[in-house]
């Protein structure tokens, strides 16, 4: 066990630290009274505390306080300077794409009356009206092909008639030349 001698040393240095650490903390203030800074930061701590009970944003603000001290310091403020250089350069680069954009969002702006007006907020009043009429379209289609299947098949028919014809016409034209020349050449013996 250390000696008390040696126990009582340590706490005076102690104690004269702690006077410091007091005068240094509140030098512009009144003398305090000795153990006051203890009973200060104590009851600073519970009125911190009582407020961060009452208010959920003093709470969020408690939570967030390392990262709020990281964006308010020096280094971080040199830091997104530099950012702010890189982010002005690539929107440099950017600059006819973002003057293309600007436009198309000024037609869209001088079209947003068209956009908005009444008559395309009744397509689905008219789709509703529409659709027996597409369905008539789609049964007229149908017969439409059907039709042209038939006419096709007719015309098919027609020339498969009219070859015959022709070639039965062919035919008699030919049997009929060979009697006229058989008959030529028979008028021609009898002279």
């Amino acid at each position: 066990m250390a000696d008390p001698t040696e126990v009582d040393r340590i706490l005076e240095l102690l104690e004269s630290r702690v006077k410091r650490i007091e005068e240094k903390v509140y030098c512009k203030l009144e003398k305090l009274e000795d153990g006051k800074i203890a009973e200060l930061i104590f009851e600073a701590q519970r009125q911190l505390k009582d407020a961060e009970a009452k208010s959920a944003a003093a709470g969020t603000v408690f939570k967030h306080l390392k990262s709020l001290d990281k964006y308010l310091s020096i280094e971080f403020l040199e830091r997104s300077s530099s950012n702010s250089n890189a982010a002005a350069d690539i929107i440099l680069s950017g600059e006819d794409k973002l003057k293309e954009v600007a436009l198309l969002l000024e037609d869209v702006d001088k079209n947003k009356e068209i956009l908005d007006e009444n008559h395309l907020f009744d397509v689905p009043q008219w789709s509703a009206k529409l659709e027996p009429l597409v369905q008539v379209q789609i049964q007229q289609l149908d017969g439409a092909s059907h039709l042209n299947e038939r006419a096709e098949q007719l015309l098919s028919a027609y020339n498969e008639i009219i070859s015959s014809l022709s070639k039965q016409f062919i035919q008699w034209d030919n049997v009929i030349t060979q009697c006229e020349i058989a008959v030529c050449k028979d008028k021609s013996n009898d002279d």
